[in-house]
This record gives structure tokens, C-alpha cells and sequence, in this order.
């Protein structure tokens, strides 16, 4: 339980300085003009490209007997052209699963490049969905803006916000702020984790559900929790988290690894989304109490005792009842700042931004099960069951 709490105010998006803006048209505009990244730094596709091309590895002056600090220099053409490269080959691997399943062998491996990397180090996300769209109906690019995310952008919630807001004000709900994260600016995981691009194919139990992740991801899209698939990177920076299967007898179950990347050698999960999450401030992410034993057999007893005061009258009904929230997580929007690091790639035409709140976001419990405490009303004197000249003789009070 968490107290209620006023709303929160936003910092606006911020004016770029004329050095972090991109050219029209121009995608690759939006990393510096020279993009470095070391070996220990770019996941498993940089270490396959500097094995291939061993011309283009360079040695830090500052440890040149250190090999995991040996760096490539690409122009930012180039860092484009690998990106555009890795999208071919995720591309080539879904459409593969689609049609043989995991009897297919996927080439696609783990793509990182850091936040220094791009324009306003990656505190600035670039919005590429304006010009994929553009580019994906077969229009001129050339003139297309990439403008930045408006980060204090509201939301707009699928459910209807006026109903709700007018109802949880009947009910005395004084949680402004989780009453703001449900109606106006989404649900945050507040994660501090840097804004690299990060870039990861999805685990092998998605190619043997390709068709289930298929469907689900076009489900989804007609119930506006996802994004079209666009033909390559919705922004810049980007994470595309991979999704696994947990195979629950006959039921399937995806979830999203916010955890990865998970490999040592590319920081074993500390660089990731969750665990960069500050569960220590109490007034970002709220603090949930799971009932004890004491309190769930107290509750218990007054189920069994109903009316438990003598003359009280008639017994009132005592019921319990459970509700199931089908998909509860995925009807929750995420905040617009946030949209960044919710992508994914279940569909097999592209990358699709995921607009709600996903299952395997370690903030997504707390954040969206926020629940109200009201103060409780003061304790009434105690008094005897029965007046005392109409007390029973020889009683035991």
C-alpha cells in the first residue's frame, strides 16, 4: 500500500542545440558525424565485424595491449548502413520462422551502440516513424522532418477517461498520481539506464511459436496496443527487447526480457532496462505490502463469523469474490518519454513500438497495482454489549 500523493510536474522537451538536430531526410543525421565503439561495447554484431574486417579495428592509444578496447570508427553512413544491415537480417529470420518454424538458423545477433554515439548522447530521441512511414508508402524523403519526441506528449488511454476519472473521484480516490499515470501521461519505469541502442533478436522458443507471436502481435495492432510494424527503426536511440515463450503445458505464455542483454560480455544485465530501476525512492515507484499470515486468517475469521456483535439483527450476507483481468498489463499505456525502450519484433514485417505496459517490465507490478490507503476514521469508546441494567445475572461479561 502507498500513500496517495500529489500529481507530478514534467519538464517540457527540451529546444535542440543547431549540433543535435538532424538534416531532413537524412536518418543517419541523427548519431555523430564519427561513431566509435569498442569491442566490449557493441554487443555481438560489432565483435563479428571486427573479425571480418580486421582493417578496420583500431587500438586505444591509452591501452593499446587491451584488446576488448580496440574500436571501430564508422562515419555515421556507416553506422546507418549496419543498421540497416541488422534490420535485413532480423527481418530474414522472422519470415523465416514464420514459414519453417526453428528448423530455420538465425544470423541475426546482439547490435549495441552506445549513447555517446548519437546526437545530444542520447538524451535527445529522434522520432523516425514520420519518415519510415513516408519512405514505407514510396513517397520523397527528402524533405521529411525527424523531429524529437515531445516527451511531455499525453497519452491517449483506450479505455474512456472522463468515466473513469469521475468514478475514482466518487469512490475518494486521492492518489493524484496514480490517477495521472492511468489518464494522462502513462505508466513510467523511471529506469536511469543509459539511452544506447540496443538491438536484440528474440530467443529460439519464438521461432517455435512464430505463427502464436505472428497473431498476437496483429491481434494487438487492431486493438492499438501496438504500432504498425515499420520497415526499420521507429527512433533513434531505440531498444528492440527480446521476447521468449514460457511453455506452460498447453498454454504460451511471451514475455519480454527487459533484463537483457544478459551475455558477460555485454554486461550481464547490469546495463539493462531493469535493472536500472530505482525501486529505492518511494516516491517514484510505489512500495506494495503482500498480506501476512496474521492478516489473512483475521480475514478469514470475519468471513466465517459474519455479524459478530449480539443484537445487531439479521446476519448480513458475507460473499467473496475474485475477478480475473485478462491481459491486465497490456491495457495500461506507457508513458510517451518511454517509448524508446518498448519496442519489439514479434511481427515479421518489422519493428513495432509497444504502446502499453509489458510483461517482463520489472516496474509494471508496483507501478500499475498502486493501490489507495484512507485514513482510517477514529476508534469509537468502547462500551459493553448491553446496557448495564439490562445485563444478564450471573454473566460473564
Amino acid at each position: 500500500m502507498v500513500r496517495s500523493s500529489d500529481e507530478v510536474p514534467f519538464e517540457p522537451t527540451p529546444q535542440l542545440a543547431a549540433r543535435d538536430r538532424t538534416r531532413p531526410g537524412d536518418p543517419s543525421s541523427a548519431f555523430e558525424d564519427t561513431v566509435r565503439i569498442q569491442r566490449r561495447q557493441g554487443g555481438d554484431w560489432v565483435r563479428a565485424y571486427m573479425t571480418r574486417h580486421p582493417d578496420r579495428v583500431r587500438r586505444d592509444a591509452a591501452h593499446p595491449r587491451d584488446r576488448d578496447s580496440d574500436f571501430v570508427a564508422w562515419t555515421s553512413a556507416e553506422t546507418m548502413q549496419q543498421v540497416s544491415l541488422w534490420l535485413d537480417s532480423c527481418r530474414s529470420d522472422m519470415q523465416a520462422f514464420a514459414r519453417v518454424g526453428d528448423t530455420h538458423r538465425p544470423r541475426t545477433r546482439t547490435f549495441i551502440i552506445p549513447a555517446a554515439a548519437h546526437r545530444g548522447g542520447g538524451d535527445v530521441v529522434h522520432d523516425l516513424r514520420p519518415f519510415s512511414a513516408a519512405a514505407a508508402a514510396g513517397t520523397d524523403t527528402s524533405a521529411i522532418a525527424i523531429p524529437p519526441v515531445q516527451a511531455d506528449a499525453p497519452i491517449v488511454p483506450r479505455l474512456n477517461a472522463e468515466r473513469l476519472r469521475a468514478r475514482m473521484q466518487r469512490a475518494g480516490v486521492r492518489d493524484r498520481y496514480g490517477m495521472q499515470q492511468l489518464l494522462t501521461t502513462g505508466l513510467f519505469h523511471h529506469s536511469t539506464a543509459s539511452k544506447d541502442t540496443v538491438l536484440m533478436p528474440n530467443y529460439l522458443p519464438i521461432a517455435r511459436h512464430a505463427r502464436r507471436a505472428a497473431e498476437q502481435a496483429a491481434a494487438e495492432q487492431r486493438d492499438g496496443i501496438l504500432s504498425p510494424p515499420y520497415p526499420m527503426l521507429p527512433f533513434l536511440p531505440c531498444r528492440i527487447h527480446p521476447y521468449s515463450a514460457v511453455e506452460q503445458g498447453a498454454k504460451v505464455r511471451l514475455c519480454c526480457d527487459m533484463s537483457a542483454p544478459q551475455s558477460h560480455r555485454d554486461g550481464g544485465g547490469l546495463w539493462s532496462i531493469n535493472a536500472s530501476v530505482p525501486f529505492a525512492d518511494g516516491d517514484l515507484i510505489a512500495k506494495m505490502r503482500l498480506t501476512s499470515t496474521r492478516d489473512f486468517a483475521a480475514d478469514v475469521g470475519i468471513l466465517q463469523a459474519g455479524a459478530l456483535e449480539p443484537g445487531a439483527g439479521p446476519r448480513p450476507r458475507v460473499w467473496l469474490a475474485s475477478c480475473d483481468w485478462a491481459r491486465f498489463y497490456r491495457q495500461l499505456p506507457k508513458a510517451t518519454r518511454e517509448l524508446w525502450a518498448h519496442v519489439l519484433w514479434l511481427h515479421p514485417a518489422g519493428p513495432q513500438v509497444d504502446l502499453s505496459t509489458c510483461f517482463g517490465d520489472a516496474a509494471a507490478p508496483s507501478q500499475s497495482n498502486r493501490v489507495q490507503v484512507r485514513a482510517a476514521p477514529p476508534l469509537a469508546p468502547a462500551r459493553a454489549p448491553f446496557p448495564p441494567a439490562a445485563r444478564p445475572p450471573h454473566r460473564r461479561q
